[in-house]
């Protein structure tokens, strides 16, 4: 058995409903349990944050890789231009000139060197010579020897007038160095001056710089992750704090009610296009080969030109019709669109006429009781009186009566409106109301497909009318109501009349309103008066009429309907 558990956020528990569900509005709403582990919310900022993370040290390493190559760059250049500045010093290229080992080169070098920052500043002679280094026990010593790993014949580009930056391995270490020739006043090479800042220098000096950066990185990770949290927290709450296996539960459940539904489901957008339909509107409005964009004006244009699309109100039980089908349609907004419901009248009202005809057999059954239990002990008295003739005279009329019935039905050819009219007979009989049925009427049988639908509800109610308005205004015996049903090649036309007070001017003008959705109007006090609004509502659908008029002592209602095609 699955479980369930979770309400819906946006709902508070209902009265009666605890723990598992919700009541929204009179709904009581369930959930699939959330699986255990970590919510949409924490999985989220997790994987949001370690996409951050990974690209803050990335984008940290690749600025602290590049600002390293800067770095050397720089020292490189400034190495360069203080081997340019000590190989123009006067002293230097005096003392280069005159190729006697002078201590005091050293010196000069050395003082330059704490000045500008280096690491090393080395005068060499032509001969590779050096006159200063910082350690003085490798003055006097070549610049090349066995622990020297730099290039063979690397000296060769300044002492050819060429100047140099490069990093190498000297007798202090690696290091950056520019080396730049010390010329003669005649233009002749004298020597080179090679500066130098040890890679640990210029490591430490691109380290200070990354350091400082760093906490800015930091600072930058946290706002990510805050905003990370923010962004998780808004798709959960725009979510409506559902799981995924929420929503896919729900998704669904949602699914399989919309197919069982017997009811047409469309959901329309802003724009009057159609976002989704359900398979029972997708079959009865032919969506299934249509491109998109489905316009409900050119799908459904009575929808579309009824006004239920637009505003906020709900909509209920609206009369409209379908490739000629009368359909009742509701429509309830959803965000900026809207959903509609529809099913066949005929559908629903199968139900209602299941309904209404059990009342009436029983109304029926209960008054053809009554008359033959009457007749029976009249029969019974009769006889026990010993008028034998009387009695056999009275069941002669009784048969009669019966038969003559039956021959004014031989033109109905239609089954439901044969056994309304025998119904509305016994019930005339009841009212003490005369009920004719012109000779001549006829109902052939291409009208049966609309016969319990259409032609049941109309005749029933306008007769349901007309006993009433008969039988308060004519005197006991004297009420009359005829009913005329004819077909030409136009279509249908049924009439009914009744020699009552006739239709007061009020009530014409309420039936008149009454084609609106709940429009009604009665004399005979409340929950009356859906009558004639129903008749209206279901000619309209058809694309029929209902006329009223009167002539002498007559109340005439004429309906009259459009030939159906085949």
């Amino acid at each position: 058995m699955r479980s369930w558990s979770t309400v819906w956020p946006w709902t508070q528990p209902g009265p009666g409903v605890t723990g598992v569900g919700a009541a929204r509005a009179g709904v009581v709403e369930y959930l699939p349990p959330v699986r255990a582990g970590l919510g949409l919310q924490w999985r989220l900022f997790l994987l949001q944050a370690a996409v951050i993370a990974f690209l803050v040290v990335l984008l940290g390493v690749a600025l602290t890789l590049g600002l390293r190559r800067y770095t050397e760059s720089e020292f490189g250049q400034r190495a360069l231009i203080a081997s340019r500045t000590v190989a123009v010093v006067p002293f230097v290229i005096q003392a280069l000139g005159r190729g006697a080992l002078d201590p005091q080169v050293n010196v000069l070098a050395n003082t330059i060197r704490r000045q500008v920052g280096a690491d090393f500043i080395v005068i060499a002679d032509r001969r590779g010579i050096r006159w200063s280094h910082p350690r003085p026990d490798h003055v006097g010593k070549p610049l090349t020897g066995t622990n020297n790993n730099e290039p063979p014949h690397e000296d060769d580009a300044p002492m050819h007038g060429r100047e140099q930056i490069s990093v190498s391995k000297g007798s202090l270490g690696t290091s950056i160095r520019a080396k730049v020739p010390v010329f003669a006043p005649d233009g002749k090479v004298l020597g080179l001056v090679s500066t130098g800042y040890l890679i640990p220098t210029v490591q430490s000096s691109a380290a200070r710089v990354t350091l400082t950066l760093w906490p800015w990185f930091g600072v930058g990770l946290a706002l990510a992750l805050l905003g990370s949290m923010w962004v998780s927290r808004r798709i959960k709450r725009e979510l409506l704090q559902l799981e995924p296996a929420q929503i896919a539960g729900l998704v669904q459940q949602h699914r399989a009610v919309l197919d069982a539904l017997q009811e047409g489901v469309l959901m329309i957008a802003a724009d009057g296009s159609i976002s989704a339909a359900n398979p029972l509107a997708t079959r009865m409005l032919g969506l299934e080969h249509r491109a998109k964009p489905l316009l409900v004006s050119a799908l459904w244009p009575a929808l579309a030109e009824s006004g239920v699309l637009h505003g906020h109100s709900r909509h209920a039980d609206l009369l409209l019709a379908l490739d000629a089908t009368p359909v009742l349609v509701r429509s309830m907004p959803c965000g900026e669109g809207r959903v509609v419901t529809f099913r066949d009248r005929a559908e629903f009202t199968r139900i209602a006429e299941e309904l209404t005809h059990s009342k009436e057999l029983t109304d029926l059954l209960r008054t053809q009781s009554h008359e033959f239990m009457n007749r029976l002990h009249t029969i019974a008295g009769l006889i026990h009186l010993g008028r034998g003739a009387e009695a056999l005279r009275l069941i002669s009329d009784q048969a009669e009566h019966t038969s003559d019935v039956r021959e004014l039905l031989a033109g109905i050819e239609v089954p439901a409106v044969a056994a309304l009219i025998v119904g509305k007979v016994a019930r005339a009989q009841e009212k003490r109301v005369q009920l004719i049925l012109e000779p001549g009427s006829s109902l052939s049988v291409a009208w049966e497909d609309i016969g319990g639908d259409v032609l049941v509800p109309v005749i029933g109610n306008l007769l349901e009318n007309a006993f009433e308005a008969a039988g308060e205004h004519q005197p006991l015996g004297a009420a009359q109501v005829s009913l005329t049903i004819g077909e030409d090649p136009q279509g249908l036309e049924i009439e009914v009349r009744d020699n009552g007070a006739g239709v007061t001017a009020a009530f014409l003008s309420h039936s008149t309103l009454s084609q609106s959705l709940n429009g009604r109007y009665s004399t005979h006090g409340p929950g009356r008066g859906y009558g004639l609004p129903l008749v209206r509502r279901t000619l309209a659908a058809m694309g029929g009429t209902l006329d009223q008029l009167r002539r002498g002592d007559q109340t005439i209602f004429r309906v009259n309907l459009p030939r159906r095609e085949p």
